[in-house]
């Protein structure tokens, strides 16, 4: 029940005023510019429409808090067209008149400090009657003494649009809203299908498709360290073997070899003399006891010869 009283507040100025609320509140910042024009107020705020504030309206009526609720101002409306004629009215006024005007119950819609606005219809002694919630709360009779050109005196967090101060609105998200383009904005961009796509969309078939795009972590890099296994060469082990076998000495011959080498020797040489004192004896037959004995002197020193030489060589 609460729901659809809600919004058949919401719908019901749309459907008996002949105009929507965003088309109201146009209107009244085109009277509030006026105003602000004649009597040259240069902090007039411009009027957002605020739909928390008409649904707050609601839950005040349900609450019976709806004439004293807390940090807003009110007012009771019958319509927005009258609204909106006594507005012309009040612009016409001079200033010292319009002070006195203020204390209307139609003075909120002109007065400069207020930013927002939300209106609903209640039912109220067995009709509906349609309230509308202002913020920032502010005496009326103490707003109108900034004076200045239209825009020049706007509060921090204001900036001038046309001689009225448009609040800067800063919203911050941790989430990814995607921006929706009003249908009267769609209609705009012609050419081929999928063709003339937004950026962060590619055409597919003929539509604009949203490409998703992911950031993923580098992939670790190793460094590959190249073990190179050297493999002698065939050529090189041949060489090498063919050296060694060149270098390669005999052995020494043992001391047993060396002896019979010089036994032998001896022996020639005994027989070698023999052989001299056998031809001697022939070519000279007859030869005297002292050539006999000088003979066998001269075989025995060299015998006794060899023998040292031998001897030492062993020594040796």
């Amino acid at each position: 029940m609460i729901l659809q009283l809600c919004l058949f507040s919401l719908l019901f100025p749309m459907v008996f005023s002949g105009m929507t609320p965003h088309e109201f509140v146009e209107k009244v910042n085109e009277k509030r510019k006026e105003l602000a024009e004649k009597i040259q107020l240069g902090n007039m705020r411009e009027l957002i429409w605020d739909k928390d504030l008409a649904v707050s309206v609601v839950d005040s009526w349900k609450n019976e808090t709806l004439r004293n609720k807390e940090n807003v101002d009110f007012v009771n409306i019958n319509s927005f067209e009258e609204v909106l004629s006594s507005l012309n009215d009040s612009v016409g006024k001079d200033r010292q008149n319009l002070i006195e005007y203020s204390t209307t119950y139609f003075a909120p819609f002109l007065a400069p400090l207020h930013d927002r606005i939300g209106c609903s219809e209640v039912p109220e002694e067995n009709a509906y009657h349609q309230y509308c919630y202002f913020t920032p709360i502010a005496p009326v009779k103490e707003m109108f003494d900034n004076f200045g050109a239209p825009g020049t005196r706007c509060s921090d967090g204001y900036v001038n649009v046309n001689g009225l101060c448009r609040v800067v609105t800063t919203t911050t998200s941790t989430s990814t809203t995607k921006k929706v383009s009003p249908i009267k904005e769609v209609f705009d961009t012609f050419g081929a299908p999928g063709t003339r796509c937004s950026p962060g969309y590619e055409g597919v078939n003929g539509l604009c498709r949203f490409v998703k795009t992911t950031t993923t972590a580098p992939a670790p890099t190793t460094e590959k360290v190249a073990v190179t296994t050297v493999q002698p060469s065939t050529k090189t082990s041949d060489v090498v073997n063919q050296e060694t076998t060149s270098t390669t000495t005999a052995p020494e011959p043992t001391t047993e070899r060396v002896t019979v080498d010089i036994v032998q020797q001896i022996t020639k040489t005994s027989d070698i003399d023999h052989q001299k004192t056998s031809d001697s004896d022939i070519t000279t037959p007859q030869t005297s006891a002292d050539d006999a004995l000088s003979s066998g002197s001269t075989h025995s020193f060299l015998d006794i010869f060899l023998f040292f030489m031998f001897i030492s060589f062993l020594l040796y």
